[in-house]
């Protein structure tokens, strides 16, 4: 029988849909309750997630709020297992959200394995296009990647591009900006601004791949299936990286000041979503990285 884990309490229990024998809730969301299952993960990882659901149940919160908590976490946290996209609820919600993220399970950790992991259900060899139509459209598909993949490097560069101009490159270019703020100080707030127009190009870039990866169909190989789903994960890697360097920079605007620890967690998981982001983009580009079982082959390996 499926082992699934209670997104009420986060204990284990048999039967995604069936009712939690501890806590005799039922499933919130049937969808997300098979999602969180052994069909998707190893029993260790399950009590991993359980963990950050009964450190969400502990904060007081009312059903909703939670759920919306779990999805939030794992969206940034596991980001090929769920999308969750954030703007289209309400913007007190998503304060909400936000708050309790970075207060309680931004320190959290995620999937430790950095090679992301589709279904076991799922593996199995690779199948090619159904039929001559298919292939057609996914080798057309493949010709319009290469060019929709680049604009996001441009992104990228702008990015990290505003958290160099704020003194956080590597030392030569941080020795550089001290320099320069001698004869000049640094306009943090004109960075600020430049800051939130490129948070707006990086959702504006999710928004295209998803579109251009909801072109990809069931008769398509799975191997494009699974560069379509890296694809869209290198977008959210993207948006996490305009966000840091708007949160760093304000920091240094005195716009929105950190305490020294939050904002030692702010440059880490910056560096962490800008590797990972070098790393799906690689991926992407080329997919023959890509394992049968959905994993990856890292650039650095």
């Amino acid at each position: 029988m499926t082992v699934a884990i209670c997104t009420n309490c986060g204990e284990l229990k048999h039967g995604a849909l069936c009712a939690c024998p501890k806590c005799e809730a039922g499933p919130f969301d049937d969808d997300v309750s098979i999602l969180l299952s052994d069909h998707n993960l190893t029993q260790g990882e399950l009590r991993q997630i359980g963990e950050v659901i009964k450190k969400i149940q502990s904060m007081g919160l009312d059903e909703e709020t939670r759920f919306h908590a779990l999805l939030y976490f794992l969206s940034r946290k596991w980001p090929k297992l769920l999308e969750y996209d954030i703007d289209a609820i309400d913007p007190d919600l998503q304060a909400t959200l936000d708050g309790v993220y970075r207060s309680s399970l931004a320190d959290v950790p995620g999937q430790e394995d950095p090679n992301l992991k589709v279904s076991p259900v799922a593996r199995g060899a690779w199948t090619t296009a159904t039929g001559s139509e298919f292939q057609a459209e996914e080798d057309e598909w493949q010709s319009a990647l290469r060019g929709v993949l680049a604009d996001g490097i441009d992104v990228g560069t702008r990015v990290v591009s505003l958290k160099i101009q704020a003194g956080e490159g590597a030392v030569l270019q941080k020795v550089t900006h001290q320099l320069r703020s001698l004869a000049r100080p640094c306009d943090y707030r004109r960075l600020a601004s430049s800051a939130v127009e490129v948070i707006g190009d990086a959702k504006e870039y999710r928004r295209r791949v998803h579109s251009f990866c909801s072109q990809v169909k069931n008769g398509w190989s799975d191997r494009t299936k699974e560069q379509a789903a890296y694809f869209r994960g290198l977008c959210q890697h993207l948006l996490e990286m305009a966000e840091h360097t708007k949160t760093i920079i304000e920091h240094k605007a005195g716009i929105h000041v950190l305490i020294e620890m939050d904002f030692k967690r702010v440059r880490q998981e910056f560096d962490e979503s800008y590797r990972t982001f070098i790393d799906l983009f690689q991926v992407v580009m080329d997919p023959s990285r890509i394992s049968p079982d959905g994993t990856y082959r890292s650039g650095q390996d």
